[in-house]
């Protein structure tokens, strides 16, 4: 049983790096604005998304997952990816948004007769439903050294979780980055309301 996949690479200039770790420096000494890092977390964002709606579009023209028809021994194939540097320092992936209202069968619906909005909600009290979800992306041998995984269920938290291969990655480098990606998720997600819509208000 394999799951495969594909990927979506997202290549940042020397000027955005070099921004990012310029003004990175600043804020150890206090001396960088908030809204300065919103900027580039925005505008990466913007760039990103649009690469990933590209990719979406194109499907699996000019896409790896065309050549694998021709692989005939995936054992070989996947020892020598793991011979190889990784491609990739990390990667993110994600299920999306999970909506964790009960679906209503026919025999949940509210009688002839019965007020609709009380006989359909008494009888979600008594279904299943999703309230949190967490998503764990196995550690990969051959691909990125650190898996990023995100879900959230629909009026909930977002769960964010980090994978890596023990032995392989070392314990210190990994929690490192993780305390590292959780300052910068709680910085973003603490910053007063009005900047700007990654997806919308950029041009």
């Amino acid at each position: 049983m394999a799951n495969y996949v594909t990927v979506s690479s997202h290549v940042l200039d020397e000027t955005v790096v070099a921004d990012v770790r310029f003004k990175t420096s600043l804020a150890s000494e206090g001396c960088v604005r908030s809204s300065d890092f919103m900027d580039i977390i925005w505008t990466v964002a913007h760039k990103v998304r649009g690469e990933i709606n590209t990719k979406l579009e194109q499907g699996f023209d000019n896409d790896i997952i065309g050549f694998w028809q021709v692989i005939d021994d995936w054992n070989t194939q996947l020892l020598e990816e793991a011979r190889r540097p990784r491609r990739s320092s990390w990667v993110v992936t994600n299920l999306g948004l999970i909506d964790g209202t009960p679906t209503l069968s026919s025999s949940a619906l509210p009688d002839a007769g019965e007020p609709t909005l009380t006989g359909v909600a008494d009888r979600m009290e008594s279904g299943w439903s999703i309230i949190r979800a967490q998503f764990l992306m196995g550690a990969n041998v051959g691909a990125s050294a650190l898996g990023i995984s995100t879900v959230a269920v629909k009026g909930g938290d977002l769960v964010v979780t980090c994978s890596w291969q023990d032995c392989v990655i070392e314990k210190r480098v990994g929690d490192a980055f993780v305390a590292s990606l959780e300052r910068w998720l709680k910085f973003t997600a603490e910053y007063p309301d009005g900047w700007p819509n990654p997806f919308v208000d950029l041009p």
